[in-house]
């Protein structure tokens, strides 16, 4: 008999899951690196997947606006709290 396979294990599955949301999701690694991200965001900062994919918001965002995002993803690691709101943020 073959194993039912975990559909939710695919990131190609968890990819087009996050992609039907409406609102821009990121998720971010420990290094403060984007991992994964919707296309909702790509379209919010007006950046293809791939020009995002592995960055940081330094290497994104202005020096001032990395720095607040990066103490947000500091406390969400520290504490485990999940943070959702809205961010003032400005493209290139």
């Amino acid at each position: 008999m073959k194993a039912v396979p975990d559909i939710f294990s695919s990131r190609e599955t968890l990819q087009a899951i996050i992609d039907e949301i409406a609102n821009p999701i990121f998720v971010k690694d420990r290094s403060h690196r984007l991992v994964l991200v919707n296309k909702n965001f790509c379209e919010f900062t007006g950046r293809q997947k791939c020009d995002i994919i592995g960055k940081s918001d330094v290497d994104l965002v202005s020096k001032e606006q990395a720095e607040v995002f990066l103490r947000t993803d500091n406390y969400v690691f520290e504490t485990g709290d999940g943070n959702d709101n809205e961010e003032l943020i400005t493209d290139a």
